[in-house]
């Protein structure tokens, strides 16, 4: 059990480099903004959450994904895009219930 637990640790800490990697990427911020950039974006922030990453800037780069999913999904909804409330909703969750500052800090 303690072997899989290793395992596991190692397999989420290459995933952890390459997503502090792509979030210091110039060109992450130049992709063209769509539906399924957004979708994307969000499903990082969730990796970060399931992950249970704690540190400051690890909370701070699933904020990022997650506001920019939000950003451009909110567009897209703007547009007509079908799928873009379905995925609003639920990255509007994720950001109030989990992302967002406890009420009173």
């Amino acid at each position: 059990c303690l072997d899989k637990l290793r395992e596991q640790d190692a397999n989420l800490e290459a995933l952890r480099r390459a997503l502090n990697e792509l979030i210091e990427d110039p060109r992450w911020d130049d992709l063209e903004d769509s539906l399924d950039l957004a979708v994307l974006s969000h499903k990082m922030a969730l990796v970060y959450v399931i992950a249970r990453w704690q540190s400051a800037s690890e909370k701070q780069a699933a904020i990022y994904f997650n506001e920019r999913a939000v950003q451009i999904l909110a567009e897209q909804r703007l547009l007509g895009a079908a799928e873009a409330r379905t995925w609003l909703v639920q990255a509007e969750a994720i950001q109030s219930a989990v992302l967002s500052p406890p009420a009173g800090s």
